[in-house]
């Protein structure tokens, strides 16, 4: 049997740094709170993935506000479905949790580019539907 192992990235999350990224998949979830939550998944051309949670509510609709606009969707009224693809330049951090051990994360969201928020048109998330292996590994940090 031979695994085709040529589209698996070797390290599949964010080192702290600045990344461009598409913006590959908008999950909408709950919190335990009861929260409405936006889950936004980054990721790099090399296949590594981050997701950044924006809650959906009107304290927090500039998070959003901030990440439409680097998407280059300046409308009042966005559809999130088109975030999809979009390039963004983001800063990803290690921080600390309370129990010592180290996660990463999202810290701020800007556009790459002076064509920002154009589609690139060589990529699209539903590629990605047909991967072999989906089961993606923890961040260890």
């Amino acid at each position: 049997m031979i695994i085709d192992l040529s589209r698996v990235p070797s390290r599949m999350y964010l080192d702290a740094g600045t990344h461009n990224v598409h913006i590959f998949e908008i999950e909408f979830t709950e919190a335990r709170t009861g929260t409405k939550m936006m889950a936004i998944t980054f990721k790099s051309d090399s296949g590594a993935k981050i997701t950044d949670r924006y809650a959906l509510t009107e304290n927090a609709m500039w998070k959003i506000k901030i990440l439409t606009d680097a998407a280059g969707l300046m409308e009042k009224k966005v559809d999130t479905s088109r975030l999809l693809g979009k390039k963004v330049c983001i800063k990803v951090a290690k921080q600390e949790a309370a129990d010592g051990k180290f996660y990463s994360e999202v810290v701020s969201v800007w556009p790459c580019s002076a064509n920002m928020g154009q589609k690139d048109e060589t990529y699209d998330p539903l590629d990605e539907i047909a991967d072999p292996i989906d089961e993606t590994p923890a961040d260890p940090f």
